[in-house]
């Protein structure tokens, strides 16, 4: 295919789209092989992962405070203004 020192366009474009399409190919299976061997691991563990009962989790101190600061940064208010009475996830 290369007889030269230097590739033309059409060639470093193939070469280019080779390459993106074997990383993103292996990244694929890189993902799907690591959520077989979580299930695999789980099982053979005992351990089964937590399943949504439709109940919103608690939201730790972190979490909290990133909302405020969101919301007082979007408001340009003080903290000690904001009073957020619930958290709801929203899908």
């Amino acid at each position: 295919m290369w007889t030269s020192t230097t590739m033309s366009i059409g060639e470093a474009l193939v070469v280019s789209a080779m390459g993106i399409t074997i990383v993103f190919a292996l990244l694929v299976i890189l993902a799907v092989s690591l959520i077989i061997f979580a299930k695999v691991f789980n099982v053979a563990s005992g351990t089964k992962q937590p399943e949504a009962a439709g109940v919103a989790p608690a939201f730790d101190a972190g979490v909290y405070a990133r909302i405020i600061a969101v919301v007082c940064e979007e408001m340009k208010a003080d903290p000690k203004d904001i009073v957020i009475k619930s958290i709801k996830k929203i899908d």
